[in-house]
């Protein structure tokens, strides 16, 4: 017998479907400052400039995550790409270096990867590293990352170099794609992503010490399993690849920010769609959101998942706000937490970041409900404002400077009704 499913009888006054239509609605204005990338459906990294929206995708499985949001971030590495610059230090100097090499393609399908590959009979330690002028700010997160690959055996360990006693390694099998022997009083965590024509994007996450003269080291190793800043003998039979080295602030790799000369900096995606009554029908007295997003868990104030703000005379006015987020401050974290001004109320389910899951926010002139997953309804008591006029998506609308609201992650899809929709059918639209 199947289950009966309550579903609405009309159709949303806005429907935007990020993933299948891979482009933005003419009503969004779309805002970023410089070089910036994302993964397109068949796993290459696309470099774009200024003011590019990133439709992004799973670099092993294709599959389109949607519009891709996140706060601003600087990579201090530079340049990114080519190791064979003065600005990398190889230690002991017993590799030899090929930039721009044309023995294989790049993540973003061009020939600007360095090939390195050790001396013949050289036992000395292979050290890569940049700079010697990283602050590892105390207690601060700091997360480092870089794009590799070897056909013939050999693997990457990257450490922070300089961080004294709170040390923090990790080494990444680029054969079968996890991570080996990794530890160190400072590491926070590791991660290993799958990227076409045998490339991997290795990345380490530590927590600083307060050591100065710091900077960004890797070392080639013959086996993914050694400890931290084995030993080995060369072997000029085997190479290794190198592309898009990026050093960040922050607990989680951000997608890679190419660099050349100098630093730099990607902005903050702004998303917005402004006179939200005439442009998408919104009905200022009842109304229902629904949406699939995915986040990556932070340690700031949260990340939004939309707003409604500001009124017309003052988009920017705050003192009208309603909106959802992704808690991670005082209470409870991974509740999403329905925001009316200075109140707030958290879900009783909690969200689950790097997942896709659909958020239900309904309200009336009485009270504001959410559903997360089909879960039950969690009820806020309260009436919402009626002069709203901005909708930001994946941001604050009223302060868009304010980063650590950033969502840090995907809308994939966000639909709108003009009215209040039933406990049922959050649920069912949710599941």
């Amino acid at each position: 017998v199947a289950a009966s499913q309550d579903y609405p009888n009309f159709r949303p006054t806005l429907d935007l479907n990020f993933a299948a239509q891979k482009k933005l609605d003419p009503r969004i204005t779309y805002q970023r400052t410089g070089p910036a990338s994302f993964v397109n459906e068949f796993g290459k990294v696309v470099l774009v400039g200024d003011n590019a929206p990133r439709f992004d995708h799973d670099p092993d499985t294709g599959e389109c995550k949607g519009l891709l949001i996140e706060e601003s971030r600087t990579n201090i590495i530079y340049p990114s790409s080519d190791w064979s610059s003065a600005n990398y230090t190889h230690e002991n100097n017993n590799t030899s270096r090929e930039s721009n090499t044309t023995d294989t393609e790049d993540p973003a399908g061009t020939f600007s990867a360095t090939k390195i590959t050790p001396e013949q009979g050289v036992s000395t330690l292979r050290s890569i590293y940049w700079g010697t002028n990283i602050t590892f700010t105390n207690t601060v997160k700091f997360t480092m990352s870089a794009f590799a690959k070897s056909t013939t055996g050999l693997h990457i360990q990257l450490r922070p170099r300089g961080q004294g006693s709170n040390k923090a390694w990790a080494t990444f099998n680029l054969t079968t794609g996890v991570v080996g022997n990794s530890g160190g009083t400072s590491l926070v965590s590791t991660k290993i992503e799958k990227y076409p024509n045998d490339w991997y994007r290795c990345s380490l996450t530590f927590t600083g010490g307060g050591d100065t003269g710091g900077g960004f080291g890797a070392l080639i190793m013959d086996d993914g399993n050694d400890g931290e800043a084995a030993t080995h003998t060369g072997d000029a039979s085997k190479s290794i690849f190198f592309w898009g080295a990026q050093f960040e602030t922050g607990s989680f790799a951000t997608s890679y920010i190419p660099t050349d000369l100098s630093t730099a900096t990607r902005g903050a995606d702004i998303v917005l769609l402004d006179d939200i009554e005439n442009e998408m029908g919104y009905n200022q007295l009842e109304g229902t959101v629904i949406t699939d997003f995915s986040y990556t868990q932070d340690s700031d104030g949260g990340q939004t998942i939309f707003s409604f703000s500001g009124t017309e005379s003052n988009p920017a006015d705050q003192s009208y706000r309603s909106w959802l987020r992704i808690n991670q401050s005082a209470g409870t974290a991974n509740a999403v937490r329905i925001y009316q001004n200075g109140n707030y109320n958290d879900s009783s389910s909690t969200a689950t970041p790097g997942v896709f899951q659909k958020v239900a926010y309904a309200y009336s002139s009485t009270d504001q409900d959410v559903s997360l997953d089909g879960s039950s309804v969690t009820d806020a008591s309260r009436t919402p404002p009626t002069n709203l006029f901005r909708l930001g998506l994946g941001n604050i609308g009223w302060s868009l400077g304010l980063e650590t609201t950033s969502l840090e992650g995907h809308i994939k899809r966000f639909m709108y009704y003009p009215k209040k929709l039933s406990n049922s059918q959050l649920n069912t639209l949710t599941s």
